[in-house]
């Protein structure tokens, strides 16, 4: 999702980044970054749900059932039949198994300065590196206690902000990947 943005500090900050590990860990290694967006009325629950129905179902992913680590992770939504819809997995959500994942939720008009706001955060921090981000693509996960998101590589650079629940995160070191895998995963 291509979108412009201004490297600023918010004067209401979402995230509390401590610049000397950015500037030491950013784009090399993983670090902790503090934040309130759990806080903030868009990322309730409640609002996320009315995001993801009213969004196009193609920025939507949905999937119930538990599906192996090493599934394919680009394709685990589509390996079990859907037994609830997208409104009854928000509803029972604790129950339901379901792992839904809203795509570019800054293409909606609530959302998007939201999100802007805080893309800006992370370019001012971004700025020293003189490294000028051209593009953004927010990624919403809600998922159902107990799931399991299949191993991946992410293609980007990211930063993942946990909002609500208990959550493990397991980071794999870059060499579990040959050389051959890393090219055929970036060059897809």
């Amino acid at each position: 999702m291509l979108n412009p943005f201004t490297p600023k500090r918010s004067g209401s900050s979402s995230l509390n980044i401590n610049a000397d590990v950015f500037n030491e860990k950013y784009n090399i290694a993983p670090f902790v970054i503090r934040h309130n967006l759990h806080l903030h009325p868009l990322m309730q629950l409640d609002a996320l749900a009315k995001l993801a129905l009213r969004l196009p179902a193609r920025q939507i992913t949905h999937r119930q059932g538990v599906v192996e680590q090493t599934a394919d992770f680009d394709r685990a939504h589509l390996q079990k039949p859907m037994r609830q819809s997208l409104a009854e997995s928000f509803a029972n959500l604790p129950e339901a198994g379901a792992q839904i994942c809203i795509n570019y939720p800054e293409t909606d008009p609530e959302y998007g300065a939201l999100i802007k706001s805080v893309y800006d955060e992370i370019a001012f921090h971004t700025a020293p590196f003189k490294s000028q981000i051209s593009w953004y693509a927010t990624h919403i996960f809600i998922a159902s206690p107990g799931t399991i998101t299949p191993y991946h590589t992410d293609r980007v650079i990211n930063f993942l902000m946990h909002l609500h629940g208990p959550k493990r995160v397991k980071l794999w070191d870059k060499n579990v990947m040959s050389q051959s895998e890393i090219e055929r995963l970036f060059g897809s």
